[in-house]
């Protein structure tokens, strides 16, 4: 990933174009959600939220469906923030029952994932919209 260029800027903190193949989810989706964000990207022809990822391992920490949707519309790079997820500013926690960072990589790591909205990741940063055309991820 050290090779990857920031791609924007939002709120100090940079956006990457990063591949798909290098991205390792943690938990399954719902379709339905996955499907609905698809048809809103292919309708708007616009990606508005970057993904949230591991810099170190490429796990997807925040975002699942809107890889997912990303996958389905045929896309081979995704706008996400890169984060150290060693970090003690970040923080994750379970919407049902408790949930460590290990128990995340360690989904990610095996593919033995987690059932849909797991972990709740808490992050130092806003994620802030970030309209960007189709056209600029395809590129």
């Amino acid at each position: 990933m050290s090779s990857l260029k920031p791609f924007a800027r939002i709120d100090g903190m940079e956006v990457f174009l990063v591949p798909l193949s290098y991205l390792l989810p943690h938990e399954h989706v719902k379709r339905c959600r996955a499907v609905e964000i698809r048809r809103n990207i292919e309708e708007s022809g616009v990606f508005k939220r970057p993904i949230v990822v591991d810099r170190e391992t490429g796990t997807i920490l925040d975002g699942h469906h809107r890889f997912t949707a990303a996958k389905i519309v045929g896309l081979t790079r995704i706008p996400a923030f890169l984060v150290r997820y060693a970090s003690a500013e970040i923080e994750v926690v379970g919407w049902k029952d408790p949930v460590t960072k290990r128990d995340v990589l360690e989904a990610a790591l095996s593919g033995k994932l987690m059932p849909p909205k797991t972990s709740r990741h808490l992050l130092p940063f806003e994620q802030e919209r970030i309209d960007l055309s189709l056209d600029e991820v395809i590129i």
